[in-house]
């Protein structure tokens, strides 16, 4: 017998002895060890081939590379039979991921509110859309959950109706619509049009990012020289090494000369920082070619013209639009720091060229007479960045006749820039949108500068929050929440100094138990509000993330990737492995069954 390793005579019963021995002790207690091995076995293979194909899922490593790594793993480790027997990794995202994630994200978004985020890829080869709901996940206890990734995104309306009836939400649960600006989404007749036929009260955000970014845009063209990118040496081996010769000369650092992307205005500020870096080693570079073509000329003229060394300024400026732009690119949910951000960078760009005391003592600071010549900083005042200050200063332009020319156009253009960057906010971004401004109230830090009639007139433009609610007991437990010192019934800031998320806090809020009665939640109904009101979306920045994992999973080397199980990555990578690295995985008991069989 192998599973006793025993022998026995047959000579008396032939198969009779063999089943009469089946029936022993001995036998019996040597098979159910063997059993129980062997399901053990199986049950770690199961987990390994999850937690690995998560591995591939967050770091957008081809699926491809299973299919050798699943035999390195057997040469590599030939005494570990759970690494003998690893196997798929493709069927695990396209059966076993895909159904549990989306079956949870539907479940939730029928039973509650939730907001909506659309964007379609702008590759007219191969047209994609993403339709991303923001909802207060009560098991994680946080904001955010992909939903449904369109392959061939023909017409986006009637994909996101087909999303709807297909899995029966009801549209009065969608209580906010985001998108990029375009006039697709947002025009009239379009997108947001329809969608507000289907639910009347939804509210309507475009994207903060998007926004500020035409801001800045419109500022640049203020300028009366543009800052050329730099294509040169892209192609050319001859010509990178020709400038690292001058880079040694001018004992300058080697180091890559970035591209300014048009379309991602906020990459100038990198790409201005590298050329400043490299101006000496370029300049002398252009200067000894300048005989070459047209192309070269006017590079040479451009970097020895101290008039375009001086719009350099735009590498001091250009952080606080980074310092908003990266704000609203937060994973975490933002919509009450929209509004102050707006006040923010309104009084970052006011400080570079009003007089101080005009700042401070505005009452509004939307309000303010920027444009007035007698509230403005005197020419050497105004802020320019320390650096382009020390060039004027070391090549002694003021006592130049030509070069005073030169700075008096650059500082009417700078006047200019902050002006028209200003004048761009004020009339792009929501400044003086007053849903924005009651949002501040889901922040704890803002629980004193409230009242309570700020969360009624909130209720009032989100109706459906509002039903079957007891205003009363509301303003009791708004009341009880204002008195005490949050922080000292929820830590409000992590182990490493950071501050905890908005959502997490409201969620631990929850936890506090009744003093009285001894019972969690202190605030029932306060709770379930301000949740309910962070799942609205500070810009579309997550699609754009989708996107961008859509781009890497979708390279040269990966180009048979197949619609079905790239859909299985996206919602595996954003439903449930958002909030924990691979490594920290734990798949459930149900998802090892399913992973068995796919």
């Amino acid at each position: 017998c192998t599973i006793c390793r025993v022998d026995f005579s047959v000579a008396h019963g032939g198969l009779n002895d063999c089943l009469k021995h089946t029936k022993t002790a001995r036998h019996l207690g040597f098979a159910k060890s063997t059993n129980c091995e062997h399901y053990d076995l199986s049950e770690k293979v199961t987990n390994a081939e999850c937690l690995f194909t998560a591995f591939l899922v967050e770091h957008n490593v081809p699926l491809a590379v299973a299919d050798h790594l699943s035999k390195l793993f057997k040469c590599t480790f030939p005494d570990l039979k759970v690494a003998q027997k690893y196997g798929k990794s493709s069927h695990i995202v396209k059966i076993t991921f895909l159904p549990p994630s989306l079956e949870y994200v539907l479940q939730c978004v029928k039973l509650q509110p939730f907001a909506l985020a659309i964007d379609s890829s702008s590759d007219e080869s191969q047209k994609e859309l993403v339709e991303l709901v923001h909802f207060f996940d009560e098991q994680k206890g946080k904001v955010l959950a992909f939903f449904d990734f369109q392959c061939t995104a023909e017409a986006t309306l009637k994909a996101v109706q087909e999303t709807f009836v297909k899995n029966n939400i009801p549209w009065e649960n969608a209580i906010a619509f985001s998108s990029d600006n375009a006039s697709l989404m947002l025009g009239h007749h379009k997108v947001f049009t329809k969608i507000k036929e289907q639910n009347p009260q939804v509210w309507k955000l475009g994207c903060a990012c998007h926004m500020e970014h035409i801001c800045a845009q419109d500022a640049a063209k203020t300028l009366s020289v543009s800052v050329e990118n730099f294509y040169y040496f892209e192609k050319s081996c001859k010509r990178k090494e020709e400038l690292k010769q001058f880079r040694e000369l001018c004992n300058v650092e080697s180091r890559k000369i970035l591209k300014h992307v048009s379309t991602q205005w906020l990459s100038l500020g990198k790409t201005l920082d590298r050329l400043l870096q490299q101006w000496p080693a370029l300049k002398s570079y252009f200067s000894s070619q300048s005989q070459k073509d047209e192309r070269v000329r006017m590079l040479n003229k451009s970097l020895s013209s101290p008039q375009c060394h001086l719009y350099c300024f735009l590498q001091s400026v250009i952080p606080i639009f980074d310092k908003f732009n990266l704000l609203m690119q937060s994973e975490v949910p933002m919509v009450h720091a929209i509004h102050p951000a707006i006040l923010n960078l309104a009084r970052d760009l006011l400080g570079r060229f009003l007089k101080p005391v005009i700042v401070r003592e505005a009452r509004d600071i939307l309000s303010v007479q920027y444009e007035n010549p007698e509230k403005q900083k005197a020419d050497q005042d105004l802020y320019i960045g320390f650096y382009t200050k020390q060039y004027i200063h070391f090549e002694e332009m003021q006592d130049d006749t030509e070069c005073d020319q030169y700075l008096s156009q650059f500082y009417k253009d700078v006047r200019n820039f902050y002006c028209k960057a200003l004048s761009s906010v004020y009339k792009k971004l929501p400044a003086l949108d007053e849903t924005l401004k009651l949002l501040t109230i889901t922040d704890h830090k803002n629980r004193n500068t409230h009242i309570f009639d700020d969360l009624v007139s909130l209720l009032e433009m989100f109706p459906c929050l509002k039903k079957e609610l007891d205003m009363v007991k509301l303003e009791e437990e708004f009341i009880n929440y204002q008195v005490p010192d949050t922080n000292a019934l929820v830590e409000g800031s992590k182990e490493d100094g950071s501050q905890i998320r908005m959502d997490t806090f409201w969620h631990k809020i929850g936890q506090i138990k009744d003093p009285g009665s001894g019972r969690k939640n202190t605030f029932v109904l306060l709770l379930t509000v301000m949740k309910q009101l962070l799942v609205l979306s500070h810009s579309n920045a997550d699609c754009e993330r989708v996107f961008s994992v859509t781009r890497k999973n979708r390279a040269e080397a990966c180009s048979e990737l197949s619609n079905v199980v790239l859909k299985g990555l996206l919602e595996t990578k954003v439903n449930m492995l958002s909030d924990c690295s691979c490594f920290k995985w734990n798949p459930s008991d149900d998802l090892i069954k399913k992973t068995k069989s796919a």
